[in-house]
């Protein structure tokens, strides 16, 4: 399958080569690797990646894949990282009104593609002893909004949400050596849920910032003390939810 811009206007796509959710258990290979709580067959892509930042899909290097492809004009990035606090793009909070309000006149699924900033990263790598010969899969676990994957100039799969762990095989395509995965990122996707205000939510943080209690701006109230948590103190916290 060949990765396609639209799926960012279409509502019904949402995963290409996506792994099914599973659990988050740790593996070992053996007791001893337990015991020390070390993971072989785990490999970190942490670190410096080749960056290019693009203001829109338009302006993006959209053959960067390739292996072949000259990047040179790329800068440099730590990953995990925020783009804006690495002198990418424009720091912004917004509360309670649209990132495009008073510049685009939007409605579901649209999006400005004049203002839809693409990160485009690029590692090269050496696939670690343990994992060769064994079928190996990729985590990316803190994707803003959506992002299409390549390795080794093969196309690999999409996905969108925000910050939720998204899985790929890399089997087919991975070597022992050399390896080249791509990711362009940040791509806003279009059925634009992260500003819509969810006024049912109730939020607990536990050794983070003090956050409210329902409503539209409880992202920025206060909260009573009936639901203060103490940092100091253990707690035992049941949820129950209806969907």
């Amino acid at each position: 399958m060949q990765p396609d811009l639209n799926w960012l206007v279409n509502p019904e796509v949402f995963a290409v080569g996506r792994l099914p959710a599973h659990s988050d258990h740790r593996w070992y290979q053996n007791e001893a690797e337990l015991a020390q709580k070390t993971m072989a067959l785990r490999q970190s892509l942490n670190g410096e990646w080749q960056f290019a930042y693009s203001p829109n899909p338009a302006a993006r290097p959209a053959d960067f894949w390739k292996e072949e492809a000259d990047r040179s004009a790329f800068g440099r990035i730590q990953v995990p990282g925020h783009v804006e606090l690495q002198g990418y793009g424009q720091i912004q909070y917004i509360n309670t009104m649209y990132p495009w309000d008073g510049r685009s006149d939007l409605r579901p699924p649209q999006i400005d593609w004049n203002d839809v900033p693409v990160s485009s990263y690029v590692r090269r790598f050496d696939l670690d002893p343990a994992l060769a010969g064994k079928p190996v899969c990729i985590c990316l676990e803190g994707v803003e909004q959506a992002f299409y994957l390549w390795l080794n100039g093969q196309f690999i799969g999409y996905s969108e949400d925000s910050f939720t762990p998204a899985h790929f095989d890399l089997t087919n395509a991975i070597r022992p050596k050399d390896n080249l995965p791509y990711t362009a990122q940040e791509l806003q996707n279009a059925d634009h849920r992260e500003q819509l205000p969810n006024t049912g939510r109730t939020v607990v943080t536990v050794m983070g910032a003090v956050r409210g209690v329902g409503g539209i701006d409880s992202w920025g109230a206060d909260v009573e003390p009936a639901y203060r948590l103490s940092a100091e103190e253990n707690h035992r916290l049941e949820f129950a939810i209806q969907l």
